[in-house]
């Protein structure tokens, strides 16, 4: 599962978002931020540790085509998507993948 995050020069928030993402039961494949603008949150992406993180400098000016951009290069056969400023429980990507396992989910 590849996980798509979208920033705006929030790296106080960023830097909360991707500690939810590292503390996940189940990790990433792999974790792929665009930065829509600022760059300050850059610094903040190397202080945490996750299994791979690919960061995307866009300064595109719409968080849309700021999440469209980072998800393109996405390796993962499913895609999770969180904005900087929210925060996930410790189990969020296990309860996706265990839905996507069900085979009674359509």
């Amino acid at each position: 599962m590849s996980v798509i995050v979208v920033t705006r020069d929030r790296p106080r928030l960023l830097a909360d978002a991707l500690a939810s993402i590292a503390a996940q039961s189940l990790a990433p494949l792999e974790v792929r931020v665009g930065d829509d603008g600022g760059g300050r949150s850059a610094a903040v992406a190397e202080r945490v540790p996750l299994l791979e993180l690919t960061w995307l400098p866009l300064d595109c000016g719409q968080a849309g085509a700021a999440r469209n951009a980072a998800a393109a290069g996405a390796t993962g056969d499913v895609l999770a998507f969180l904005d900087d400023d929210d925060l996930w429980r410790a189990d969020h990507l296990e309860g996706l993948a265990r839905a996507f396992d069900d085979p009674g989910v359509g």
